[in-house]
């Protein structure tokens, strides 16, 4: 089920945000006609990149609790504890909505799907600036270590939103270790021609590792779709 799509717009109601009457029908139609043993929720994630992405005016940075991080030279310090409520309060009423409404409409277990990590690379993001082409323009592209603590910091809540819509059933699904660069971000064959998304060898990558979990290869996975069809 494609959330994004325009059958599906607008996603929310506002005053308050709430997932619209409508799309939680289409939700539970869908769920309960195709039945499916787990679900994989990939749903928002530019939260991150709406604060990470873009030079701030005035240069921040801040120490999280996730291992050793580099340190950015003139950049204002900001509490751990208000960055995290700040991404906190931005991912509740996006993707935590979504979160929340599979775990409502389904009893089986939910893997939330993270962005993938920030690509490393201001030439190839102001190459490829997609949607965010005139601010990347205007404001610049913010270092890269910090796009990787938020990227963390982000992915650490929304552990913290799965395990309170289910616990022990909800939860951040990990992505393969094969994505990654030695430094933590995205590695570059997995590039895509914008700055947030992986490419389709990303998407490839991601699919066989979720489908490993369950001990079924991709082969495995045309046959039955060629079965079903």
């Amino acid at each position: 089920m494609r959330l994004a799509h325009d059958s599906n717009q607008p996603n929310f109601t506002r005053n308050p945000r709430q997932i619209t009457p409508e799309l939680k029908r289409k939700i539970a139609f869908v769920l309960e006609r195709e039945a499916p043993d787990e679900v994989v929720l990939a749903a928002m994630g530019n939260e991150y990149n709406s604060i990470a992405l873009l030079q701030h005016p005035e240069p921040f940075d801040f120490e999280t609790p996730f291992g050793p991080e580099a340190r950015l030279l003139g950049a204002a310090p900001i509490p751990y504890s208000a960055i995290r409520r700040f991404v906190e309060d931005r991912a509740q009423i996006n993707v935590g909505l979504f979160i929340d409404t599979f775990a409502e409409t389904f009893g089986g277990p939910i893997r939330v799907l993270p962005p993938p990590p920030p690509n490393p690379s201001e030439a190839h993001i102001r190459a490829y600036p997609g949607s965010f082409s005139e601010r990347v323009s205007e404001h610049g592209v913010s270092p890269a270590p910090l796009r990787l603590k938020i990227w963390r910091l982000y992915v650490n809540v929304l552990r913290q939103l799965a395990e309170a819509a289910g616990p022990g059933r909800v939860a951040v699904a990990d992505l393969p270790v094969t994505i990654f660069d030695d430094n933590g971000f995205l590695a570059e064959e997995y590039w895509h021609s914008d700055p947030t998304h992986g490419n389709a060898a990303y998407g490839h990558e991601v699919y066989r590792h979720l489908l490993a979990r369950h001990g079924i290869t991709l082969a495995d996975a045309r046959t039955r779709e060629v079965a079903e069809d």
